[in-house]
Formats: C-alpha cells, structure tokens, sequence
C-alpha cells in the first residue's frame, strides 16, 4: 500500500515509503513476539481461580487464536522475505485482529453479563492505545482498525441485556481512549514526518553542491565506488567524463566573482539537459564537472562528450556582465576491469589534460 505524503518532496517519496516499511516490519515484529509470549499467559491465567474465567478460556481461546496466527504469519515472513512489501499490511491485520479479538471478548461478556465485563473492557482500552502506536501511516490506518471491530461490538452491545446507563459506563473509556488514540496516531505520524524530512535535508546538504545544486564531489565519489563495483560484480562498463571550463580564471578576474558564479550555475543546467535520466552529473570542485555514464562504451561516451562541448560552445552565456562565449575542455575514460574507481578517475584526469593541451574546446579519451 503506498499513499503519496504531499508534505514529502517528490524525489522522497520512495525513501519516506522505504521508511515506513521498515518501521511497519520492525513494530510487527516485536508485536508478534509479544503476542506469542503474553497471549498465552492470559489463557493460562483464565485457570486463576481467583479471576472466575475458566469456564470460558475455551470461548477466549476462540477470540485469541486470530491475533496469535497472525503473529506466526508475520514471523514467517520477517525469516522468508523480510525485504518483501508485506509490513504495513500485516501490522494493520494485526491490529485489526487484536481489536477483534477483545471486541469479541466483550461483547460475549456484555450478552451474558457475569461480572467479567469491566474487566474486559480494561484490555480493550489497552488495545485501543497500542493500535494508535502501531498506526505508522498515521489516523487513515485506524479507519479499518477502530472501525469495523466498534460497529460490530455496538450492533451486539445495543441488544444486550443492560442498561443504557451500564453500556455508558463500560464503555465510556474505551470510547475516549478511541478519540484520543486518533489524535496520538496523527501526532506521532507528524513527529515521524518531521524527523525524516530533518534527516533528508540534512542529507542532502551534507551531499549537495550549494551554487548548483549538483551532487558534491564527496556524493558523488560514493556513487562512483557504488557503479564501479556493480560493474566488477556483474561484468557491465561504465564511462567518465571530466569537463573544465577553459579559461574561467580570466572571468573571475574580469568580471568578479558573481558572473562566474552565474557562469558556473548555467553551465551545470546545460550539462544536466543533455545528460540522460539515468547518467548522472556531480561538480567535482571548481570549474570542474564530472559525467557518470552508466553501460556506456567507449563510442557512446565520446558521443556524449561532444554534444556537451557543443552544448557549452555554440550558445553564449548571459550574464550580469552581458554576453560571454565559454568553452569547455573534456576528458572521457571508460572502465576497463580496473581494481579501483580511483584508477578511472586518474585516467579520465589524464585525457582532460590532453585535451587542454592540444589547443582546447574539445574532447580527449584516455
């Protein structure tokens, strides 16, 4: 089940969904454990003579067996598929299962009213408070939850054989835990939004490049080291391309720091607007950029070099300081079974040097 958080950024929607199953998958998990350990205390507490409930532990038995199978269920699958989609729904089924069952419990005590419905409707109260924790995805999970269990037990409770006055007072805190375990839901689904937009922003400024907004050279070496050794696993290639702004010093020098500045955020735009979806663009420091071309060789790769020469040459930038042409020098490697990303990197820096040496505003393959 996936909903679409409109406080998320759309280029988070898939880590904030990532979040919530693991969240939903490590809560139903400890609920499960908890379950199997503590439901079976109760039935065999229904022997308490004491607690007068042994003449139902068989009816209770019934009522139980549905939040205890479905513990199992989320076991199995936590030790089959634990990467699987299945978390969320089998936290809500559990829940549900759990609201069922004392539901269930007190109804059958409301219809044959023996003494027992009080205590009852304590455990639903509980229940009630531990669906509202378990709701990950906030108050639209307790809809099902709270619902369907409270209309079954108000169409049993409304023919019972007690008084209004007695039905309002068993179930009374039930109702209210019921109000407020909506209002904790929601607030603790807004305290978990919160604290995953917090840490993407964090982030991402820890990985961004403030001027263009491009991965920094620290992100991007990650995502470098990442594409180098899926291709090692896997036998793939992958290509690199340098670029270096030709003589952007003489800009700085000429026209301040602002424009190149302006120079350095319209070239990260070209670049990125010629690039396929699936390569990707990092400033590598300074006036240099570098291009991750995934499955590329070295035909593709010399390809894409020259539109993006092109693309910096054939249109002169505007600035604040007017019209400036700027051209750009760019080195292309391709992986060739290298140990090591850095090895690409020192071949890809070596052919951008060529290429500034042999008369710039062009391409060189190492």
């Amino acid at each position: 089940m996936r909903f679409r958080y409109l406080s998320i950024l759309p280029e988070w929607q898939e880590d904030f969904h990532e979040y919530q199953r693991l969240l939903a998958r490590r809560f139903a998990v400890v609920c499960a454990v908890m379950g199997l350990i503590i439901l079976p205390f109760f039935q065999a507490a229904d022997l308490w003579a004491g607690l007068g409930l042994a003449e139902y532990r068989w009816d209770h038995l019934e009522w139980r067996i549905l939040p205890m199978v479905t513990a199992v269920g989320i076991l199995i699958l936590r030790w089959r598929i634990p990467d699987g989609a299945w978390p969320r729904l089998m936290l809500m089924l559990y829940a549900l299962s759990a609201m069922v069952m004392m539901t269930g419990m007190v109804a059958e005590h409301m219809v044959e009213p023996n003494g027992h419905e009080a205590f009852m409707t304590k455990g639903l109260v509980v229940i009630v408070a531990l669906a509202a924790v378990l709701a990950t995805a906030g108050a639209r999970d307790l809809l099902l939850v709270y619902g369907l269990p409270l209309v079954a037990l108000a169409f049993v409770v409304v023919r019972a054989p007690v008084t209004l006055l007695e039905i309002f007072r068993l179930l009374i805190h039930p109702l209210i835990m019921t109000v407020m375990g909506v209002v904790i839901s929601e607030v603790l689904y807004r305290i978990r939004l919160e604290a995953f937009i917090a840490r993407q922003t964090l982030a991402q400024s820890a990985s961004t490049d403030v001027l263009t907004g491009l991965r920094n050279r620290r992100a991007f070496d990650s995502l470098l080291e990442t594409e180098h050794s899926r291709c090692l696993r896997h036998g793939a290639s992958y290509a690199l391309i340098m670029a270096d702004l030709d003589h952007f010093k003489q800009v700085n020098d000429t026209h301040g720091h602002d424009v190149g500045d302006e120079v350095l955020r319209e070239l990260a735009q070209r670049l990125q607007a010629t690039l396929r979806t699936e390569d990707e663009l990092g400033r590598w420091g300074g006036e240099e950029f570098m291009v991750l071309l995934r499955d590329s060789h070295q035909r593709e790769a010399g390809s894409v070099a020259e539109k993006l020469r092109r693309t910096v040459a054939d249109v002169a930038f505007q600035t604040t300081a007017g019209s400036l042409p700027i051209t750009t020098s760019l080195g292309v490697a391709v992986f060739d079974g290298e140990e090591r990303a850095s090895m690409v990197v020192r071949r890809v820096d070596l052919a951008l040097y060529a290429a500034k040496d042999n008369g710039r505003n062009r391409y060189e393959s190492a």
